[in-house]
């Protein structure tokens, strides 16, 4: 007779101390909040696109939400494969210039957690991120000003 409960899997397979990119970018979303007493954060949503990140079947958007004033600004898309690298992200057309991205293809393509790191870095710090964010801030103190 067959042992059917016995393990048949390989010795390798255990938790792992691989992060995920959309844990990464959710917990800067929280720290955005935290920056801004939770007038802006940062939210990931599950997106489906037409657009080439469609190859991979893990895709995401990154938008920044002001709830004051009932507004969303995509920041970028991003997506992976079930291996986690490479992603793909494809940011706001302003934020592709600043990062002198080809218009016709303004695809960033990242093959380590380090680069990934780096490239957000870049796009949280560009000057349509930090202008999109204060222009967020002083129009939701307009609303508060006005109750």
């Amino acid at each position: 007779m067959v042992d059917y409960k016995q393990d048949l899997w390989p010795d390798e397979i255990k938790t792992t101390e691989i992060i995920s990119p959309v844990t990464i970018i959710k917990e800067q979303g929280k720290i955005l909040g935290r920056k801004t007493n939770n007038i802006v954060v940062g939210e990931v949503k599950t997106f489906n696109s037409s657009t080439k990140l469609i190859d991979f079947p893990f895709t995401y958007r990154f938008v920044l939400v002001c709830s004051s004033i009932n507004y969303e600004y995509r920041l970028f898309d991003f997506a992976f494969p079930i291996e986690i690298y490479p992603i793909k992200i494809i940011p706001d057309t302003s934020i592709a210039n600043e990062l002198s991205l080809s218009p016709r293809n303004p695809e960033i393509k990242i093959d380590l957690e380090e680069e990934f790191i780096e490239i957000l870095k870049k796009i949280f710090s560009a000057q349509k991120t930090v202008k999109i964010i204060t222009t967020l801030l002083a129009q939701s103190q307009d609303i508060k000003d006005e109750s």
